[in-house]
């Protein structure tokens, strides 16, 4: 699926974007959508990133609720 513009990717039915979000997932138990290598602002994954030590320390409240992960499951 493409779509060249955000007219077009307005016509989309909203049904047809849920179905592909499995599709989109490299099937890892990562996210589907998430942080982007860049090598500029972000030079490395997150995990690589920690298990290096080359993160921030800096406190931080993390969480979910029932309804957080509820784009496209079942």
């Amino acid at each position: 699926m493409s779509a060249k513009n955000i007219q077009a990717l307005r016509q989309i039915p909203a049904q047809k974007l849920v179905d592909i979000l499995p599709k989109l997932s490299k099937h890892d138990n990562r996210l589907l959508f998430g942080p982007v290598v860049d090598g500029f602002v972000l030079e490395d994954t997150l995990d690589e990133l920690a298990k290096r030590g080359d993160v921030q320390n800096i406190p931080y409240i993390i969480g979910a609720n029932g309804n957080d992960f509820g784009l496209g499951c079942r």
